[in-house]
């Protein structure tokens, strides 16, 4: 069976203030509006995926207003990570209840748009125009594997097949 994995930027984020840690930044107005947008897009993919999320209060807005029925787990170590990090928590998502096939990590950049750089071995025209050279705030790239366990994605073994971008 195929894996699919969508790998999203948590949505633009406000300005922080002097007091304010970077982990506490809640959404913005315009990041709210965009999560809810992508919350449409993903329920027309029919798709219910499994999703592990940071636990920066901006990753947690976003999917609050993604507005969902969906498993999910709140992971630590995904604030921030690199795309390394992020690899090892995805060939580990064979062992977190309620994740099949399809999973989405909700994160954070530079780390996230390098793991799609890593992961696309292959790539459609369109979706790579989309996210190649920017990953902005709200994006998803949609990555396929011919695997059969989470646990054998390997870099350069996806195939990005889709993304969306918010705007």
């Amino acid at each position: 069976m195929a894996k699919t994995l969508y790998l999203l930027r948590h949505a633009k984020a406000a300005n922080g203030t002097a007091m304010m840690q970077d982990f506490e930044r809640p959404l913005a107005e315009s990041g709210v509006a965009d999560a809810r947008d992508y919350g449409v897009w993903l329920k027309k993919q029919e798709a219910q995926p499994f999703i592990l999320y940071s636990s920066a209060l901006r990753t947690q807005q976003t999917l609050e207003a993604m507005d969902g029925d969906w498993a999910t787990a709140r992971e630590e170590s995904l604030y921030l990570a690199t795309a390394g990090d992020m690899l090892h928590e995805i060939q580990s998502l064979e062992k977190r209840d309620g994740c099949g096939d399809v999973a989405l990590i909700l994160g954070h950049n530079p780390g996230l748009h390098e793991l799609v750089r890593v992961l696309s071995g292959t790539a459609e025209e369109g979706p790579r125009e989309k996210v190649e050279w920017d990953f902005p705030t709200c994006a998803c790239a949609v990555l396929q594997f011919d695997v059969d366990d989470w646990a054998d994605i390997t870099p350069g073994g996806g195939h990005l097949a889709d993304a969306w971008v918010a705007g």
